[in-house]
């Protein structure tokens, strides 16, 4: 792995490390929504850092074969992305994170779950990486 992508992956798994600390003292606190909250942003940040490590993979191995099997029901774009034409008012914003008002402590307890898994499988797969990069 290149060691700048090695550190883009350990930068996203740094904040999944703050955001699901964060978790966990909110839940501590019985703050369930803040909690799920946190932990659900350390899980994409456990995503994104398992990603990198998997993109610096597939470049490593000169090939994309990997990344065609895994997403054989994408359409494919090689003439050009297409244009969606859509009329404004069926076009909706995301919701806020602040559209999340009320939460279970079960949720929370889910969402940090969750959060714990995708940040252990980036921790394993961080080192792994450390450890052939030397």
């Amino acid at each position: 792995m290149f060691y700048a992508q090695y550190m883009l992956a350990l930068g996203h798994y740094e904040r999944a490390t703050n955001e699901l600390t964060k978790a966990i003292v909110m839940m501590e606190n019985n703050d369930y929504r803040a909690a799920y909250l946190h932990s659900n942003a350390s899980a994409a940040q456990g995503l994104r850092t398992i990603s990198a490590i998997d993109l610096q993979k597939m470049i490593a191995k000169n090939t994309n074969a990997d990344l065609d099997r895994s997403h054989i029901k994408a359409p494919d774009f090689s003439a050009g992305i297409p244009t969606v034409v859509r009329t404004a008012s069926k076009v909706q914003a995301p919701p806020p994170s602040e559209a999340v008002t009320d939460v279970s402590k079960e949720m929370a307890e889910e969402s940090m779950a969750r959060a714990k898994e995708l940040h252990q499988t980036a921790s394993r797969l961080l080192f792994q990486e450390k450890v052939h990069c030397r």
